[in-house]
């Protein structure tokens, strides 16, 4: 159905160097992968015009140009962790709220960005917040704009309460 393009936005380092001795080397920050992303959306949209589609693990909202959506960073791993007590819950459900409008006037026209509480990059969510909070963010990222991602096995524990979210 498509594909989910791994650090699209490029290397921390500009690695492009024919003498490197492992075939890693990478165009990806020449353009910030633009080009790249362009062709694959491409040829996955040639290929299923209606069904294809490909996920760029980046947050830069340029790249959800040339991509059917792109990650939420900020969220997972900056405004859903204030709720480990950095601030009060109501504190947070106001700065969550500005953030949210900020963003609806920021992005891009029709930017679908992937909403998210963990990856293979981060804690479990249901270690790090707890399993009341976990399954509260769940149903939050859930109604807000954007597409909500069940990383590897987050459902485990809590597939009744996801159901009946996404019910």
């Amino acid at each position: 159905d498509g594909y989910r393009v791994d650090a699209c936005g490029g290397s921390k380092d500009n690695n492009w160097n024919p003498e490197i001795p492992y075939a890693r080397a990478s165009f990806a920050r020449l353009q910030a992968g633009y080009h790249m992303l362009a062709a694959i959306r491409g040829g996955v949209k040639e290929s299923r015009p209606k069904t294809g589609g490909i996920l760029a693990e980046v947050g830069d909202p340029n790249l959800g140009t040339v991509a059917d959506a792109v990650y939420d960073f900020d969220g997972c791993y900056g405004v859903f962790p204030r709720l480990l007590g950095e601030m009060s819950p109501d504190d947070w459900v106001r700065n969550f709220r500005h953030w949210l409008r900020e963003r609806s006037l920021g992005d891009i026209q029709g930017l679908i960005r992937l909403r998210h509480l963990e990856s293979h990059d981060s804690l479990r969510s249901a270690e790090r917040y707890g399993i009341p909070t976990l399954r509260a963010l769940m149903a939050v990222i859930s109604f807000i704009d954007g597409m909500p991602l069940i990383y590897h096995e987050e459902e485990i524990g809590h597939l009744d309460e996801f159901r009946r979210i996404f019910a």
